[in-house]
């Protein structure tokens, strides 16, 4: 048999001791027909490795330094790599190991996607590559005991898993334990199975502590599955980590619950046996590399907390390597910032990105005002915000002390105060995994805003909890599922699916996506679509643009409606809906405090009711009721408007479905299928209608809303408010159909608003409208009722201005901000300029701009920003009663709707709102 020869020749030894990607490329060309050769050998294709500093490439590296304005070899993670057809070669440099891995695996990429894999290597586009972002980061969750420990021992399993993360460029991968409990608000736990770990994975010399039921040989297996775990993950150039997200060793003091009870261990010797325990453990696995804790009293400790970490994480001085600290930013106090330092080791902390789901890709305007103030206790006044003192690196103890995290309430879901230009830690962004957690997520063009925007505040960049994180929390997969105790992450019921999109299986695209745009939001949408086209053959461009647009749909849902930004209560894919009627009682919505008295206030605040719902951002975005509070006030304010965005949600669904429609029909699809791959086809399909249906459902129930919070207007506004529930009702009906093959419950926690299906909510919906169509049964009709058909058409948001505005690069502290804002429209008749320090912690202040020479001009006082933040600012522009945030979400909600300047011109990250 003869086929294309190959050589790999090289001037540079990284390739003989970074072997991997070599290997992986090698055996790839191997199934594809390619015969290896020795370099020497004349051969089809000739992939040739040099140093920066070779001759061979200094064309190559020039003009990566033009593009770049920086130095190849000394920029870590970067390659260059572009064809030269006159003699078949490729000729491939790179910064270091795994810049050199990233080359190789493209290639690899290439030859597993492509038809005639010898032509497109003739034909390579020119790559001149360095990472946008630091940190690109994948955590995977072991949550439950009943599915988790199968996949945690599945040597096979890691194999591929780990490998298409490298592929992808991620650089980081991190392993959670302990994250599936709260300390304090979960009580009678049952499945603690590696949740407080060190007694699960090694014994600790001088301690009589076990986790009862795990034998030593158990214990073992453990030890040995996280090892195996850790040196494949660096064996593929991905930095290795180890969540450590709980240190509680009972949950309920009352109750002893737990199926594997910690035994040995009180209060007197719990924090040194966690030190000692933390030891032990990075030396028996020395590729630890990375540890991940949550420092407040959620993570298993009393607050304040400092003085138990400060005795655990001494032990790292025992280690005999640098280990670096990842702190979970929520509620972080001066003292824990001090610990960490003191030290020596290099801190992180790790912020939430739009609490504890997935939004749009830039970091929310403003958090909401209820953490932004502080949550409490009925009758307990708020703690007033941290700040950072000038001229330190960290918060001033005096102002933030030994707060607990209720006090630092804005923390919880953000950045909180600490983007701090003087900081002596550095900040990464965490999406957690409230919002997709079974459906396919898979859009470039979010995923490129992602990428462009994860540095934001100079963070490293962005790790993502992975899908399907917490199925089986609180045990639910062994208790309580209608179907019996499960064993797997299965998700459909057909045979076919399930062995076509077994559990990580499914979510290859998105990890393809999410990965290659963090290190460069720039890459051509062909290459991160190369897959699909293998899979889906003549439909992948149709799947892909109908796969795009579904997958907006659930970021912006979770921007514009939050009732809760606990990711164990308010679940987007599948919500317990909110009444569109009011409700006082509390007891009646899930979207109260756990575990907090009848009469205190946590995520909503009475009247519970989808019109008083608060989004996410509600800087930007208004809520239902602000809203409709403005319309009958006969003003309105520059944010986007519920009925605006019930017109994208139904563009996203319409886009979704005449895209999928196209696939269908389109060559290679196999009457369903892609490319010969049907079950694929169908999990893709599937999740696409579900995803447009939820666009009717939240674009009806949203109008809903409106009419009924306008019904001061007269009857044929309540009329309406019915019209559109039944609207909303039949997208839900239409779900309930599209779910159908997946299984009869989802488990990702015990109540009955985390698991499920959409059947289950159907009930609901319809006792709300039969309330709604109650109410409308009761009200007279009045002469002075409005037309509502005429009035939702004015409730359209006209086109906004076009204006222009070029921010400054950079400002002086101590001097203005000088902003202008020009537009050539007539119609606008004024210009506010909203901002405030890139400090959640604080308000946002507003300025009138006057009108000089043809444009909107003002100056931001630096004095009321700080020195020490950069500043975030934004533009309401108003005509006549309508009003527009400047420059707001763009078409595709990809970009950054506001501006940011800062104080170090040098700082790169926000400066333009694309």
């Amino acid at each position: 048999m003869t086929g294309p020869t190959v050589t790999i020749g090289h001037s540079d030894a990284r390739l003989s001791t970074a072997p991997w990607a070599r290997e992986l490329l090698t055996e790839e060309l191997a199934r594809q027909g390619f015969r290896l050769v020795e370099p020497e050998v004349q051969a089809d294709v000739r992939l040739l490795v040099c140093p920066p500093g070779d001759g061979r490439v200094r064309d190559l590296v020039d003009r990566w330094r033009r593009r770049h304005d920086s130095d190849l070899a000394t920029t870590p993670e970067s390659f260059a790599m572009a064809s030269v057809p006159a003699d078949s070669t490729v000729l491939i440099t790179a910064a270091d190991d795994r810049g050199l891995g990233y080359a190789l695996l493209e290639l690899y990429d290439i030859a597993q996607n492509s038809a005639d894999a010898l032509a497109e290597y003739h034909g390579l586009r020119e790559y001149l590559e360095r990472p946008r972002n630091v940190a690109r980061g994948i955590t995977r969750i072991f949550t439950t005991a009943a599915t988790d420990r199968a996949w945690f021992h599945d040597q096979a399993f890691w194999q591929d898993y780990l490998t298409h993360l490298a592929c992808q460029r991620f650089n980081r991968f991190s392993l959670g334990l302990g994250a599936m409990n709260d300390y304090l608000i979960d009580r009678r736990v049952t499945d603690n199975y590696l949740c407080f770990p060190y007694p699960f994975l090694t014994e600790v010399d001088g301690y009589d502590v076990r986790a009862e039921g795990v034998s030593d040989a158990e214990r073992e297996r453990n030890l040995e599955s996280l090892r195996f775990i850790a040196r494949e993950a660096t064996r593929r150039g991905l930095d290795f980590g180890l969540g450590l997200w709980n240190h509680a060793y009972r949950y309920d003091p009352d109750a002893d619950t737990e199926r594997w009870p910690i035994r040995g261990l009180g209060p007197d010797n719990h924090a040194e046996y966690s030190r000692d325990g933390l030891t032990t453990l990075l030396q028996a696995c020395p590729e630890i590399g990375r540890l991940t804790f949550r420092v407040h009293f959620e993570g298993g400790v009393p607050e304040p907390t400092h003085e138990f970490w400060r005795v655990v994480l001494s032990g790292l001085l025992q280690v005999g390597r640098l280990v670096e600290l990842d702190f979970h930013a929520k509620g972080v106090s001066a003292e824990m910032i001090a610990i960490a330092t003191d030290l020596g080791v290099p801190l992180t902390l790790s912020t939430k990105h739009w609490g504890e789901h997935q939004g749009l890709p830039y970091q929310q305007a403003a958090i909401r005002e209820k953490e932004r103030t502080g949550r409490r206790k009925a009758g307990e006044k708020a703690e007033p915000a941290g700040v950072w003192a000038p001229g330190t690196g960290h918060p001033d103890a005096k102002a933030t002390g030994t707060q607990t995290t209720s006090r630092r309430s804005f923390t919880r879901y953000g950045y909180g105060d600490y983007a701090h230009t003087n900081r002596p830690y550095r900040l990464l962004h965490r999406v957690w995994p409230g919002t997709q957690r079974v459906l396919l997520w898979g859009d470039p063009v979010l995923a490129a805003g992602y990428g462009r925007h994860a540095d934001f505040a100079d963070a490293l960049g962005m790790e993502w909890f992975e899908p399907m994180s917490f199925l089986g929390k609180k045990d639910s997969a062994a208790l309580g599922s209608p179907d019996g105790p499960r064993t797997s992450r299965r998700l459909y019921q057909d045979d076919d699916l399930h062995a076509a999109a077994d559990d990580w299986q499914k979510y290859r695209h998105t990890y393809r996506l999410l990965g290659r745009t963090a290190y460069e939001p720039e890459t051509p949408v062909a290459e991160l679509t190369r897959e699909l086209r293998t899979t889906f053959g003549g439909a992948a461009d149709a799947t892909g643009r109908a796969l795009g647009a579904a997958s907006r749909v659930l970021p912006l849902v979770t921007v514009l409606h939050a009732p809760s930004t606990a990711c164990n209560v308010y679940w987007p894919e599948m919500p317990t809906p909110v009444s569109l009627l009011p409700r006082t009682e509390r007891m009646e919505s899930p979207y109260r405090a756990q575990g907090w008295p009848a009469n205190s206030d946590f995520d909503m605040t009475p009247p519970y009711s989808f019109g008083n719902v608060s989004p996410l951002d509600p800087e930007l975005i208004y809520g239902v009721d602000e809203f409709a509070a403005d319309v009958l006030a006969g003003q309105w304010r520059g944010k986007h408007t519920p009925v605006e965005l019930a017109d994208r949600l139904e563009q996203l669904a319409e886009e979704a479905l005449t895209a999928l429609a196209e696939a269908e029909q389109a060559d290679g699809a196999d009457g369903g299928g892609g490319g010969g791959n049907e079950p694929l086809f169908r999990v893709v399909a599937i999740d696409v209608r579900i995803q447009a249906q939820l666009a009717r459902y939240f674009a009806s129930a949203l109008r809903a809303a409106v009419a009924y919070g306008l019904r001061s207007l007269g009857r044929p506004m309540l009329a309406r408010a019915v019209d559109h529930q039944r609207s909303a009702i039949a997208a839900w009906d239409a779900i309930v159909e599209a779910a159908k093959p997946y299984v009869s419950d989802l488990p990702f926690g015990q109540t009955d608003f985390s698991r499920g299906t959409w059947a289950d909510r159907r009930p609901a919906l319809l006792a709300d409208l039969a309330a709604l169509g109650a109410t409308l049964q009761d009200t007279e009709t009045a002469d002075t009722d409005a037309d509502p058909v005429a009035l939702e058409e004015q409730l359209t948001t006209p086109p906004a201005p076009i204006g222009e505005h070029t921010p400054a690069e950079y400002f002086e502290p101590g001097k203005a901000i000088k902003i202008s804002w020009r537009t050539e429209d007539e119609r606008v008749t004024g210009v506010r300029v909203r901002w405030r320090p890139v400090n959640q912690a604080l308000a946002y202040s507003s300025l009138d701009l006057e009108q000089r020479d043809g444009a909107f001009v003002g100056e931001i006082p630096t004095d009321t920003a700080g020195s020490l933040y950069s500043v975030q600012y934004f533009f309401e522009v108003t005509a006549g009663y309508a009003a527009w945030p400047y420059p707001g979400l763009a078409p595709d909600l990809a970009n950054q709707p506001y501006y940011v300047v800062h104080t170090d011109p040098k700082t790169r990250w926000g400066r333009t709102a694309s």
